[in-house]
């Protein structure tokens, strides 16, 4: 599906009608490859040992990997192995690239969006909001719908 998109080959009869966003620019990692690649380039080794996913060494391999390859592609075939799979990889390459650290990943959210609960969850979710331990999102329409924008 994306490789149709970003050739401009015809994806619509693999989309729901209501589900497609005809005006929207597709995006694509490659086209920002460039940029994450200076960014990579150009980090400390601290910067490495705190990136999110990065534990058991695999930072070290990935920050190695950075360093001697030319492009993001040969970067993940460098540093995959058995015990390392491509999308652990992936991850730990766009969080050092959008300095995202594991402490920051165990820091509470500043709110939930909730797209769907049974009711169970409904009053997991009541019990939350009362205590003010979360701070909800809701529906645009439902917010309208009800005068509240």
């Amino acid at each position: 599906m994306r490789r149709l998109i970003l050739t401009g080959g015809d994806w619509r009869p693999y989309v729901p009608a209501e589900c497609a966003c005809e005006g929207a620019v597709p995006h694509a990692l490659c086209w920002g490859e460039r940029a994450m690649l200076a960014r990579l380039r150009g980090m400390e080794q601290a910067d490495w040992v705190r990136t999110a996913h990065g534990s058991e060494g695999l930072w070290s391999k990935v920050w190695k990997a950075v360093l001697s390859q030319p492009d993001y592609e040969s970067i993940l075939a460098a540093a995959k192995s058995k015990r390392y799979p491509r999308t652990r990889l992936q991850r730990l390459l766009l969080c050092a690239y959008l300095g995202i650290s594991e402490e920051s990943l165990r820091q509470t959210p500043p709110y939930v969006r909730v797209l769907a609960f049974d009711e169970r969850g409904t009053d997991r979710f009541a019990a939350g909001k009362k205590e003010r331990r979360l701070y909800a999102c809701e529906c645009r329409a439902d917010a309208a719908g009800r005068g509240v924008l």
